[in-house]
């Protein structure tokens, strides 16, 4: 090994290095808290935000309270409802030009029918840094957390060995009868999974297949994910297509579930944003910039949701390495088309 001396020449540079660094992060960071500070005032001097969503409303009790003991000149409100239900009421109140809320949230085929409509303002919180690159949009800050779908089983009746192992597996004979799903032809997010299978199966010739074979196994409607997974955790029908994060949901009061580890799962990303017509804009910054913080990520996790901030997980088995693949985004005129479509495969 060959040990070369530094010459005493080059040490003033490395000094002068070391010191313009210093400066250029000092610069940085009295930038941010100077902005912190300003949109904290700006906040502070509106009093309020009024935030619109999809989410469980303790969940939310757990993030406003944590938000109001951070800022504690800032009280926060929250109407809750079904995503079509939450989406109708904040566009009928945008129409009317009578706005009564500052932050909207839900899933992206939603978010961007709203956008269209001019009804959020571009807004990028600083902790975006925080998520990887695959997360980002161009106008929306990060997409915070996933809505994954997968094949949902009763341990009770399917062991683990026996349950399917791919996508193909699923529609396999020997699960005919046995299955639930959503309705394709009223619920939109099994259309949208289903009109996504290429991305996994490999073409559209593969998804097209897919569904006739699925149509095929005779599976169990009904209105939403939501009474498909409590059909599988009752036992009425011991295997499904349902969200993954009530496996770990359900199974905190003891529901005997399980999914099928997939090499990658098909979902859909979920957006927040300021109101175009906000009365407290800086109050709504402030709010988003809380949503994506560690501490509300955690609070989200824990209630079994799949967020994105980098290293924090739901409490599931293997949650950690679960491969997201996003769905095809849709429009209205998209889930019309594909309604019909499905309805004529799977009501034959």
């Amino acid at each position: 090994m060959v040990v070369r001396r530094l010459s005493p020449k080059i040490f003033p540079k490395i000094f002068m290095g070391l010191i313009l660094a210093s400066l250029v992060l000092n610069w940085i960071e009295g930038t941010a808290s100077g902005r912190d500070k300003a949109l904290i005032e700006a906040a502070t001097r509106e009093g309020r935000v009024t935030i619109f969503g999809s989410i469980q409303g303790d969940v939310m009790k757990s993030i406003q309270r944590s938000f109001e003991k951070k800022y504690p000149g800032i009280k926060s409100t929250y109407w809750r409802a079904s995503t079509t239900a939450v989406m109708d009421r904040a566009m009928s109140e945008f129409r009317a030009g009578k706005v009564s809320w500052d932050v909207f949230f839900t899933g992206v085929d939603a978010m961007e029918i709203m956008r269209k409509e001019g009804m959020f303002l571009k807004y990028q919180t600083p902790a975006a840094v925080n998520f990887d690159r695959q997360y980002h949009h161009d106008f929306y800050s990060p997409n915070y957390r996933s809505s994954i779908i997968g094949f949902v089983y009763n341990t009770r009746y399917i062991k683990p060995a026996e349950a399917p192992r791919s996508y193909w597996d699923y529609v396999e004979p020997k699960w005919d009868g046995k299955t639930t799903m959503s309705d394709p032809t009223a619920h939109t997010s099994m259309a949208k999974w289903l009109s996504s299978l290429h991305l996994v199966l490999g073409d559209m010739s593969k998804e097209e297949e897919y569904i006739q074979r699925l149509a095929a196994s005779r599976p169990l409607f009904h209105p939403s994910l939501t009474p498909a997974i409590q059909s599988i955790s009752s036992g009425e029908k011991p295997l499904g297509i349902g969200y993954i994060k009530y496996v770990c949901d359900l199974g905190k009061s003891g529901a005997p579930l399980d999914y099928v580890r997939l090499p990658a799962l098909l979902g859909e990303s979920n957006y927040i944003a300021v109101g175009s017509k906000a009365q407290n804009p800086n109050a709504a910054k402030l709010w988003i910039d809380h949503w994506y913080s560690r501490e509300t990520a955690e609070t989200l996790a824990e209630d079994c949701e799949f967020v994105n901030l980098r290293g924090v997980y739901p409490p599931l088995k293997d949650a950690d390495k679960i491969k997201f693949v996003e769905e095809i985004e849709r429009t209205e005129k998209d889930y019309k088309q594909l309604g019909e479509k499905y309805g004529k495969i799977f009501r034959k």
